[in-house]
């Protein structure tokens, strides 16, 4: 065999192994298939509440999707003027509430209700007693307690949540914080507020005008679900609907009621829910809220109708303008007479 023989039997032997490498290197790199975990939630159930004063409501602060917990703080903050806690069911003990979260033992740092302030807290965490196998992390979703409130006025407040979460620390280390998401929760029974629409045009609506109208819509507590613009024709009992945009240009809600024929009457009205099922009102028995759709004097008429109006108002004058005249030259040759008189005496 030749030297260039054997130089090109290298060259066909290295390509071979390299292509050989590159056709096994997704066996021989072992790549991990990591999937999403799920994210970790704590939140007020049910998220929005709504009753009457003297009736009574219960709330659940719950953990989803965790994985090694062993500690968690829980506050909830509430106006103290509106809602008064009456019962506390702490759900921490699998072993003992099947709903709950973590594993016994379980020691409670603070379990404290302030009605005087509006506040709730709750620590707690597993624990090992001593002597006994440390019990294990938890893992999976649950209750961490359930608060009763009884109402003393129709106001509604927000219920804050504040909580922290720790997982199973290594032998000689600390607990680390565990990342997760917070949903409050709000008790409103009260509707949304809707101001007084305006509309464009404003004034004269004719057979060829799209009206626009807008309207401010607010909840200062669930906060405002969706708003409705509501409209009638001649009275009939049909009322079409037209969802309601908000604009944040405007910070009010928009919406269009299409061209109507000539002396065609609309009625509107507005409809607005917050995230509690609240609904709010604006009745279409306001003026405001009627309209009729007048025709629009044509620009060919426009200057026949001026023509009109000069030759009445000349002829106009020309009819009055000799008997004042007449008038005038009477009352000249008395006042000629009169001064005659008076140079004489």
């Amino acid at each position: 065999m030749t030297g260039t023989n054997m130089r090109l039997s290298s060259c066909t032997i290295g390509r071979a192994l390299l292509l050989i490498l590159f056709l096994l290197a997704p066996f021989l790199i072992q790549v991990p298939n990591v999937g999403a975990l799920p994210e970790t939630v704590v939140q007020i159930e049910p998220y929005v509440t709504t009753e009457e004063v003297a009736e009574s409501f219960t709330i659940n602060v719950t953990l989803s999707d965790v994985q090694n917990l062993y500690g968690v703080k829980v506050i909830i903050r509430w106006n103290s003027d509106i809602l008064q806690v009456v019962n506390v069911d702490v759900r921490l003990g699998v072993e003992s509430h099947s709903d709950g979260v973590l594993h016994e033992d379980i020691f409670v740092v603070k379990n404290e209700s302030r009605n005087d302030i509006g506040k709730y807290r709750l620590e707690a965490a597993s624990y090992d007693k001593g002597g006994q196998t440390p019990p294990p992390s938890f893992n999976g979703s649950g209750n961490i307690v359930r608060l009763t409130f009884y109402v003393t006025d129709l106001e509604g407040c927000p219920l804050d949540l504040e909580s922290e979460l720790y997982d199973k620390p290594r032998p000689g280390e600390v607990s680390q914080p565990i990342e997760h998401t917070r949903i409050p929760g709000f008790f409103d029974p009260t509707p949304p507020i809707i101001g007084i629409p305006t509309r464009i045009p404003s004034e004269d609506v004719s057979p060829e005008d799209t009206v626009k109208v807008f309207v401010n819509v607010t909840d200062l507590v669930s906060g405002v679900k969706n708003v409705t613009l509501l409209y009638s024709v001649n009275n009939e009992s049909t009322w079409q609907y037209r969802p309601m945009n908000y604009t944040s240009s405007t910070g009010s809600y928009e919406a269009t009621i299409p061209p109507q024929p000539n002396g065609t009457w609309v009625k509107y009205k507005i409809v607005a829910f917050d995230y509690a099922e609240n609904r709010a009102l604006r009745d279409g028995t306001d003026p405001l809220f009627i309209y009729q759709v007048i025709p629009e004097i044509p620009q060919t008429m426009i200057l026949p109708l001026l023509l009109l109006l000069t030759v009445i108002a000349v002829a106009l004058v020309r009819k009055v303008w000799p008997k004042n005249r007449r008038a005038g030259l009477k009352l000249s040759g008395r006042d000629q007479k009169n001064t005659f008189n008076r140079r004489e005496l």
